[in-house]
């Protein structure tokens, strides 16, 4: 608040010590010390009021916003969606036939095709592979 540094200090105290005389000065310290601490709580008391609306502001921007989501149409069919593939993954699947081969849905039963560079180096085979 103040930037007030020791030779600062000393001067006033002398200043005071002279305008106010060693017998007033004790009753002046302790006037001076009251108004400073009503002045620090006055400052604190605007800190946490002024806290306290921003806080409330944000509160009410917060629940805006959870109003906003919670009636949005896309939460709604995500929700729905959601609650089709569990209820797809909790149906129970159907057994297959003998020497039939599980695929899993959107295979189309092939093997993956390797070629040239994404190819799996033979077993043993361990040299380096550069490209020109």
């Amino acid at each position: 608040m103040f930037d007030i540094g020791g030779w600062e200090l000393l001067l006033l105290m002398v200043i005071a010590l002279i305008v106010v005389g060693p017998k007033e000065l004790p009753h002046l310290m302790r006037m001076v010390g009251r108004w400073t601490g009503r002045a620090r709580a006055m400052v604190r008391e605007f800190q946490a009021s002024f806290e306290e609306m921003a806080r409330q502001a944000e509160l009410e921007e917060i629940r805006k916003d959870v109003g906003d989501i919670a009636g949005s149409k896309d939460l709604k069919e995500l929700q729905k969606k959601i609650n089709q593939s569990v209820d797809q993954m909790t149906e129970t699947p159907k057994p297959l036939a003998e020497g039939e081969a599980y695929h899993p849905p959107g295979d189309d039963g092939e093997a993956p095709q390797t070629t040239g560079d994404d190819a799996k180096p033979a077993a043993g085979d361990h040299s380096v592979r550069t490209t020109g």
